[in-house]
């Protein structure tokens, strides 16, 4: 093990699996679990200061922090759900019940006022949240089954979506063009797209580990031996 990384405290406050984290705005960050709640940490205590109960039967797949500060959640019953906070207290900014025609696999934040959100109905949708709307700035579709993931890369101002069709598909962030799409790459999981540098994202599938060049559109590495199940 190396040396330099150092357990430091489990945090037991959820009662299901805790499906997506964030950092927040200000010394803390959020979760969202099957158990139908969110949850704010402070960063340096490590201590919850606010409970955001949803319900028992939503599980909540995916939380961000978006550009107006308000906590956006997804949930396994098409919904997105807004919530405001203020110091410890919190009050319900939005809610779309019926976002997407299947359960929402993502959400994640977009400059200027937009965020987006995949789901097993294979399509991708951008919203406005200034203000807030149920009716799509656009719908993206590409994606032949399941989007599983999303990442939004800043500095190629790409929007990255990952497929159980296994292919990874760039779209422009500003006019939702499809730049280039990337087959035999098998995203298998909400959180499996990560960005690494300004040119490489790192895609967890099926017992292999990408690592793709956003760039030149290839996979620079398969990672495939003795990983197990990613």
């Amino acid at each position: 093990m190396n040396e330099n990384i150092k357990y430091i405290k489990s945090i037991s406050e959820h009662k299901g699996w805790v499906n997506s984290l964030c950092l927040l705005h200000d010394n803390r960050f959020a979760s969202c679990s099957n158990d139908g709640n969110i949850k704010i940490f402070n960063k340096s205590t490590y201590e919850c200061e606010i409970t955001i109960p949803i319900g028992k039967k939503f599980t909540l797949t995916s939380i961000c922090q978006l550009d107006n500060n308000d906590i956006l959640s997804s949930t396994n019953e098409k919904s997105i759900l807004a919530f405001s906070i203020s110091g410890n207290k919190y009050s319900l900014a939005f809610i779309n019940k019926s976002a997407h025609d299947g359960w929402i696999t993502k959400a994640i934040s977009l400059p200027n006022n937009r965020y987006a959100t995949s789901s097993n109905d294979n399509t991708i949708s951008v919203w406005s949240c200034a203000p807030y709307s149920e009716i799509p700035l656009t719908t993206l579709i590409k994606h032949k089954q399941y989007i599983n993931s999303m990442l939004y890369v800043k500095n190629k101002d790409l929007l990255i979506s990952g497929s159980y069709d296994y292919s990874i598909i760039m779209w422009n962030a500003t006019n939702y063009q499809s730049v280039l799409a990337i087959d035999g790459v098998y995203c298998c999981d909400r959180n499996s797209l990560m960005q690494i540098d300004e040119e490489r994202i790192i895609v967890g599938g099926n017992n292999h580990i990408y690592i793709i060049n956003i760039s030149e559109g290839k996979v620079e590495q398969d990672v495939k031996d003795n990983i197990g199940f990613v």
